[in-house]
């Protein structure tokens, strides 16, 4: 995927981009690093990487953004660009990231990288201590891009806003609130697997289409029902598998490698994959299982739920619309507690981050 690399500070903004090694590299996960908590002091943006699927994320709205975000949040001043160009009146190529942090007395410097995966905006934010290049703090953070404009086309703004102002919460280690989810993360519904087998009647023989419905049909009420939670669409899951060369998947399929690689390189934690198979006493079972991704290789189970019903009660015109309804209720328990958990999950950082500062 072609990269567009803005220039903030003349070539500040490249040499900053050769200090900061790739979101993706070496295949590392992006789950937060560093300890930091409610930093005292003084950070300025210096880098903003955006590939092409985000160039409407122009360093000078961002910087915008991030000035709103940052202020309500207490003992973090962020410094504008603004700010930054009323110091430094001429450009001057020899300056370096530490002359920068010097002459504006900062505690912190940032670095992001923006993408759009179709209708989902992902960030990766870096907080760098200036002097040594020190990693401070690691996240990322996603939104679902919710809004269109009156040519039916995307609107990126509200959508970025949301994951950056996410970003800059978890940095200052804000608690989740009744208006805004800081631990919201992201969720793939992958695969909805349905057996060969005779003993599932019409289901069997309308497996392709009853599993390409059903993992629309489970992205689009979970979007609906757990707005804690950020859903890749369809479309935006074509967007994600294209960054490993995966042009195209069968919904009725396991997850493979591939899928699984590309969930992991760009730090997507959970996916959730549905199952419709035979079982005894002439039965048909529907199962939802959440997962957890641990490698490119691997993932593990995390939450499932299951329910049976005889088989005979899907042989009616609406099979398709019965399932895929039964599998809706199964899901919505396994959603209902992960969503739970990652709260509890994420309080518990806050309460680590706040039990060290008083030690």
């Amino acid at each position: 995927m072609k990269r567009i690399v803005y220039n903030i500070f003349g070539v500040l903004a490249l040499f900053v981009l050769l200090l900061f090694s790739d979101s993706c590299a070496a295949g590392e996960n992006g789950s937060e690093k560093g300890n930091v908590g409610l930093l005292p002091g003084r950070v300025a943006l210096v880098d903003v990487v955006t590939h092409d699927s985000a160039k409407a994320a122009i360093p000078a709205i961002v910087d915008q953004m991030l000035r709103q975000a940052f202020d309500s949040i207490p003992g973090i001043t962020y410094v504008t660009f603004d700010e930054r160009d009323a110091e430094f009146s001429e450009v001057d190529t020899t300056t370096t990231v530490a002359d920068l942090a010097d002459r504006l007395n900062l505690d912190g410097v940032l670095s992001l990288r923006i993408a759009r995966f179709g209708s989902v905006v992902g960030i990766d934010l870096r907080l760098h201590e200036p002097a040594t290049n020190k990693l401070l703090f690691h996240t990322r953070a996603f939104s679902f891009v919710r809004y269109r404009d009156e040519e039916n086309s995307l609107l990126l703004g509200p959508a970025l806003y949301e994951a950056l102002n996410r970003l800059v919460n978890r940095l200052a280690r804000q608690p989740d609130s009744e208006e805004f989810t800081v631990s919201a993360a992201p969720l793939v519904i992958t695969s909805l697997m349905i057996s060969r087998d005779p003993g599932l009647g019409k289901i069997a023989d309308d497996r392709v289409q009853i599993s390409k419905d059903g993992v629309r049909a489970l992205g689009d009420f979970a979007r609906f029902k757990f707005p804690e939670l950020v859903i890749f669409d369809y479309e935006s899951r074509s967007r994600l598998y294209e960054t490993v060369g995966l042009a195209a998947v069968e919904d009725h399929a396991a997850v493979g490698n591939l899928e699984r690689r590309a969930l992991f390189s760009l730090d997507i934690p959970y996916y959730l994959v549905a199952a419709i198979n035979p079982v005894s006493g002439d039965s048909v079972g529907f199962s939802v299982e959440l997962r957890s991704v641990v490698s490119p290789e691997a993932d593990t189970l995390v939450d499932a739920e299951h329910t049976s019903i005889e088989q005979k009660l899907f042989e009616s015109g609406t099979t398709a619309k019965d399932a895929i309804g039964l599998l809706l209720e199964v899901a919505e328990e396994v959603l209902s507690r992960h969503v739970r958990r990652l709260a509890t999950e994420y309080a518990l950082t806050i309460e680590e981050v706040n039990d060290r500062k008083a030690d």
